[in-house]
């Protein structure tokens, strides 16, 4: 709709009124809504067209509005506003500029408001400071795994010394000893190796996000990312693996343990804390389905739940999901997420095959 001619020579005007390309209202002087353009009408929807025709209170028909009209109708020359509202086409982060209209000898006319949506802007904003956000941690990540390679590395050395010395040693020590001995060092070693799996992980995850692509095996990349997931699981859920082997995607290694840590922490927060419960389950699956792999994660156990009734990613964007489907939408693949019979989160990942 327009606004209703008051002259016969304001057709041009309103000619023009109504092909403007930004969504733009008009506001009587007394605070009454009074007409919308087309753009305006497809940003707001029926609800809103409604209001206009039947020229509603500002302060009715759209009320996120009325303060700033308010403002501008007692006086002030103009003012503008953000604000998250609900359209037809459902929750829109959108901007105003509310300018007041004199007619003349300055009498108050109304004021005309200029509309801008800013979802689209909002959520790549988001996605930019969550990326900002993950090169930090990938540099931490890095700094930290250098730091306890060389320690590490001596452990290993040393280990492996005392084996050696063990074996030399041998013949002349008994032999309840030599059992429980190797034992601690057969322990120590494992402990030792396992730290050392830790810090490729990091290492891997602090590299730069864009390497040169290569073949990765898939079932790798979801070990490295289940080790750097465990503070995540732990007192909630234990990690149950049934990863087919030799499955191997054009990807850098960096971007899949990433893609993967980040599915694996986003179903966890499904599982409540066990509290000297039962721990929940949460399973990881690896398959070629249909020429692609297909990677399922599923989050079961009792007091799991959904994490939040299901919302365009523009308009509740939940960062680390954002960056999973960023990762895999890059490597021609595509992230599911739903919830499984028991309330917890499923997930379903698909990547083309290398």
């Amino acid at each position: 709709m327009q606004a209703a001619a008051a002259h016969p020579d304001s057709y041009p005007y309103d000619l023009a009124f109504a092909s403007l390309p930004e969504p733009t209202l008009l506001v009587d002087e007394g605070g009454s809504l009074t007409g919308m353009n087309g753009a305006a009408e497809a940003l707001l929807g029926p609800a809103a067209v409604a209001s206009a025709e039947a020229g509603e209170p500002l302060a009715r028909a759209l009320p996120w509005l009325a303060p700033a009209a308010a403002d501008v109708l007692g006086g002030a020359p103009e003012a503008a506003l953000e604000a998250e509202v609900r359209t037809g086409g459902g929750r829109r982060c959108l901007s105003a500029r509310l300018r007041r209209v004199s007619g003349p000898g300055g009498a108050l006319r109304g004021a005309v408001v200029v509309l801008e949506d800013l979802t689209e802007r909002r959520a790549l904003d988001a996605r930019l400071r969550a990326a900002e956000q993950l090169a930090a941690l990938g540099t931490l990540a890095a700094g930290i795994a250098h730091e306890v390679n060389s320690p590490l590395a001596c452990v290993v050395a040393g280990l492996s010394f005392v084996e050696a010395e063990h074996e030399r040693l041998g013949p002349a020590v008994a032999e309840a000893d030599l059992v429980e001995a190797r034992a601690a060092l057969e322990e120590a070693r494992a402990a030792a190796l396992r730290v050392g799996r830790i810090v490729r992980s990091l290492q891997v995850f602090g590299r730069p996000t864009a390497p040169l692509l290569g073949e990765v095996e898939l079932a790798r990349a979801i070990r490295d990312a289940a080790l750097l997931a465990e503070p995540a699981l732990r007192g909630r859920a234990r990690l149950a693996l049934s990863l087919a082997e030799g499955i191997a995607v054009r990807a850098s290694e960096a971007a899949l343990t990433e893609l993967f840590l980040g599915i694996v922490a986003h179903a966890a927060q499904s599982l409540p804390a066990a509290a000297g419960g039962e721990e929940g389950t949460l399973r990881v699956g690896l398959e070629v389905r249909g020429g692609e792999a297909r990677v399922e994660v599923a989050a079961e156990g009792a007091g799991a739940r959904p994490l939040a009734a299901p919302e365009p990613a523009a308009e509740r964007p939940d960062l680390g999901l954002l960056v999973c489907h960023g990762l895999a939408s890059a490597l021609g693949g595509s992230v599911a997420v739903g919830t499984g019979e028991g309330g917890g989160v499923t997930a379903l990942v698909r990547l083309p095959l290398a």
